[in-house]
């Protein structure tokens, strides 16, 4: 029978520890070196006087002085932004680095991972209040404001475009289905009186400005989070896990969809019927003198200017009638994340000129809307240029709807889908022949052998050739 004493410890696993007195006790840090060893006092009382005195002295100090010497605060999260005129040129003879193929590829917008609390208080605050107000649950409240903010981003063109010509701003602006404007009246109809709509009102509006200051930061599914915040996932499922935003970013740098984009941009330059683009990218030819010996760094330089202007004014206006998009298809999108991330990848003029169409779907109709509002915050699906095409006045616009012009893209667009579907019905085809064959050995060439070995049968499938395709043991 084992005593209590000499049962094994469990922290132990068995081992008796050795007593205490013959553990062996760390010894203290040693000073550093050429440093004298810091001497600690002990606080007896509280605080000591001077150090209060010296610290409502400091705190003065700092109020009373001028607004140019105070420290600034602490800044949102990402670099500063510094004035150009503090970057530090280059030296002429400094040696210059391998040229890139494209020197306007880099993205200008900064994908957020983790916000700051100055950027997301904003929004959930005013959303808070009316949960504890009115007693109304996160999940109410929340879906209610986001098919708000999506119906006023769905008609922010038509309010532009009613501004532009009327010079008023107007509830519904014209050509607003009453399906719409019944739904929004039946939103704020639910909170009660005139005095708690405009309470409410007034909420979701405020949260709505919030929301379009933060998306001048850098991309980030704002939405999102403030849904994840709100803990407005299923208790009982619980589902509802976006893709954390460092994932969503590293597969996009891993994909680089943007390459996708300068395929398509060849592809419709070397079109048989583009004469202009081919004769435009012959012209491209000009601007691939990259060497610093002969040109200089002020040659470079200049030659590094002309390439962003030829390619934006001359090689892609040449390229956009034959010009079709590739696709990012997202089957659980969520709140859009990955979208996000793919856009940030990618240089901002490829998301604002439509280069690329962003797509998804969900089984949750809530997500879906994030993922809508996600898509119009940072104008992906040419959302932009809707936006910027209702602000324009008569003249720009008759120059954009010219009929001839248009006559033409409509029947370079024909052509193309003429050609996209021959060439599916061409695959189609070749997929059926293929079927056909197959289906055609199996039921003739194929035959069956039995082998027996070490006691169990072995079953092959062989062809007319005597080739193996399946064994089966």
């Amino acid at each position: 029978m084992t005593t209590t004493s000499e049962k094994p410890d469990r922290r132990t696993r068995g081992r008796i520890p050795p007593p205490a007195e013959e553990r062996a006790r760390p010894l203290p840090p040693a000073p550093l070196a050429g440093l004298p060893p810091v001497r600690r006092r002990k606080r007896e009382g509280g605080v000591d006087a001077r150090e209060a005195e010296a610290a409502v002295k400091a705190y003065q100090r700092r109020v009373q002085a001028p607004a140019t010497l105070r420290p600034p605060s602490r800044p949102l999260p990402g670099p500063a932004p510094s004035p150009r005129a503090e970057i530090p040129s280059p030296a002429p003879d400094a040696p210059e680095g391998r040229p890139r193929n494209y020197p306007w590829h880099d993205g200008d917008r900064r994908f957020i991972d983790h916000p700051d609390k100055r950027l997301t208080d904003p929004i959930r605050k005013p959303l808070d209040q009316i949960g504890r107000q009115m007693g109304i649950r996160a999940y109410q409240f929340y879906a209610d404001w986001l098919e708000i903010v999506e119906m006023t981003l769905v008609q922010l063109p038509a309010h532009l475009a009613n501004v532009v010509k009327t010079k008023t701003m107007s509830p519904f602006p014209p050509g607003t289905p009453q399906e719409d404007i019944d739904r929004w009246n039946q939103i704020f109809a639910r909170y009660g009186d005139k005095d708690e709509q405009a309470f409410v009102y007034q909420r979701f509006r405020e949260a709505f400005q919030a929301l379009l200051d933060a998306t001048d930061a850098g991309i980030c599914d704002f939405v999102g989070l403030i849904y994840q915040e709100l803990e407005m996932s299923d208790k009982a499922y619980r589902a509802q896990y976006w893709t954390p935003h460092s994932v969503a970013y590293m597969m996009a740098l891993m994909l680089q969809p943007g390459h996708a984009v300068y395929d398509r941009i060849y592809e419709a330059l070397t079109h048989p019927d583009n004469i202009a683009g081919q004769a435009m990218l012959f012209a491209s030819l000009l601007y691939t003198r990259d060497d610093p010996e002969e040109a200089g760094a002020e040659g470079l330089a200049a030659l590094a200017g002309g390439r962003r202007d030829f390619f934006f004014n001359k090689l892609l206006p040449a390229a956009m009638p034959y010009y079709e998009p590739p696709g990012i298809n997202e089957p659980c999108v969520g709140s859009g994340v990955l979208l996000l991330a793919a856009a940030a990848s990618m240089p901002r003029w490829m998301t604002e000129l439509g280069m690329m169409r962003f797509t998804g779907m969900d089984t949750d109709m809530l997500c879906v809307r994030m993922a809508r509002i996600n898509c119009m915050l940072y104008g992906l699906n040419s959302y932009g240029i809707q936006c910027w095409e209702a602000a324009q006045d008569e003249e720009t616009l008759a120059q954009l709807h010219d009929p001839e012009r248009l006559a033409q893209l409509a029947a370079i667009r024909a052509q193309l889908t003429a050609e996209r579907e021959a060439k599916a019905e061409a695959h189609r085809q070749e997929e059926e022949a293929l079927h056909a064959s197959r289906a055609e050995l199996t039921r003739e060439n194929l035959h069956v052998e039995v082998e027996e070995r070490r006691g169990r049968k072995l079953t092959r499938l062989k062809d007319g050739n005597g080739v193996t395709q399946v064994e089966l043991f």
